[in-house]
């Protein structure tokens, strides 16, 4: 199943995610980040072909929907509300924990328990430099809380994940080199 395949089937969950985070008025946790997180998901089932597609791309859209009640335990919250959903929907217990699984444990210090979890991780901390989400902060000025020089070596867990930081990086640096000469 394809990415498009698998938005198509999810659609009114994921319309759902997405209307949830654009109520948290959050440019650095905002739909953009959401997207960001989609894509980089994307790019490291490429390389991990045993992790379930379908709960990794859904849990993507579903694993910051949580800092609508704060930042503290927003990974724990967000499980939580995507979880509600899907009982709601009669969806099967093992894809139910699978998706919880894959984003209760999406902070930094924290450690997931599967390979969907770890990708959701990876992802979401390799947005950190995502251009994107960079762009709409500098636009809204707002202030993204830091930038993450050290992600490769200390949070990134696959090592596909640490490839693409340094393909990030590079054009992270490019984008802030363009908009210094710019000025």
């Amino acid at each position: 199943m394809n990415l498009q395949e698998i938005e198509s089937k999810y659609k009114e969950l994921i319309d759902k995610a997405l209307r949830y985070t654009e109520e948290l008025n959050d440019p650095v946790h905002g739909v953009g980040h959401v997207k960001g997180v989609v894509k980089n998901t994307w790019l490291l089932l490429e390389k991990n072909l045993l992790a379930d597609k379908e709960v990794c791309i859904l849990s993507a859209y579903w694993h910051d929907v949580g800092r609508k009640y704060g930042k503290a335990g927003h990974g724990l919250k967000s499980a939580e509300i995507l979880k509600e959903e899907l009982l709601k929907l009669n969806y099967d217990e093992l894809f139910i924990e699978k998706c919880y699984k894959a984003i209760y444990k999406h902070d930094e210090k924290e450690l997931p328990d599967t390979i969907e979890g770890i990708i959701i991780r990876d992802a979401d901390k390799l947005d950190d430099l995502g251009i994107e989400r960079w762009k709409e902060c500098i636009e809204k000025q707002v202030r993204l809380p830091r930038i993450i020089m050290n992600l490769c070596d200390n949070l990134l867990l696959l090592e596909y994940s640490k490839e693409l930081y340094n393909q990030i990086a590079e054009e992270w640096l490019e984008y802030l080199k363009n908009i210094t000469i710019g000025k």
